[in-house]
């Protein structure tokens, strides 16, 4: 069947990101964000227990899905622990602040708006991502990857991530495109190439960095190194 629709993950697929969430600076810097509204905490007991609370939240939402995703304001509420109520924007502030500090080789693969130019004129285009849109809707528009695509699914506004097939059938639905019609493009073997392949579509991964493969995990349809590649497959 003809390919109708290309979806892409993200991260480390079109966005080149590096998080270094150990530093300890950050955090002292964000503790003291906080201290400017009223929110008295110490920067290494708050890393601490926002990673804790990270932990926390994914095994209590188990039960529900197999593959959760976690709301980032709850986290940091949960993590300062403090008694008088926090307006959402003061912690959504804050998350993306700390966002911005712990990020380096924030950029796009050099591959990507060639690529994303040349399959416009042929195909809709989509993102389907394991991302917070608290972070990642001001990432896709600083990189001017916001005009390209017909529609986006990210994890955090349907309470579940990749593998699961569910993110993948949400952007098919909107745009009324079959699993045969449609092919996804990810760097991940665990969330990309098996959550897509498990929804019925043909896979293509990208190997942006060498990973060793699970005999447990599926194969993708092909196996490429750079975006441009993707042009002979579809064409």
């Amino acid at each position: 069947m003809k390919t109708r629709l290309i979806l892409f993950d993200l991260y480390k697929t079109l966005i080149d990101m590096y998080l270094d969430e150990d530093s300890i600076e950050p955090w002292s810097n964000l503790a003291l964000f906080l201290r400017y509204k009223d929110i008295n905490c110490d920067g290494e007991a708050l890393r601490k227990t926002f990673f804790l609370t990270i932990q926390q939240e994914y095994q209590s939402r188990l039960p529900q899905t197999p593959y959760p995703e976690i709301d980032m304001v709850t986290v940091l509420r949960k993590a300062i622990a403090v008694d008088q109520p926090v307006d959402d924007q003061v912690l959504i502030d804050a998350l993306q602040m700390l966002r911005a500090l712990i990020t380096q080789n924030f950029s796009l693969f050099p591959d990507v708006l060639p690529t994303l130019a040349q399959l416009k004129t042929k195909y809709q285009l989509g993102l389907v991502t394991n991302a917070h849109r608290l972070y990642a809707e001001a990432e896709i528009k600083m990189l001017g990857l916001d005009p390209w695509w017909d529609v986006v699914i990210m994890s955090s506004d349907h309470g579940i991530s990749k593998p699961a097939p569910e993110l993948f059938h949400l952007a098919l639905e909107k745009l009324q495109i079959s699993p045969a019609e449609a092919i996804y493009v990810g760097d991940s073997l665990e969330h990309d190439v098996a959550g897509a392949r498990n929804a019925g579509l043909k896979v293509v991964h990208i190997r942006r960095e060498y990973l060793v493969s699970h005999p447990s995990q599926p194969l993708p349809d092909w196996s490429i190194e750079s975006l441009e590649e993707l042009l002979s497959i579809v064409n």
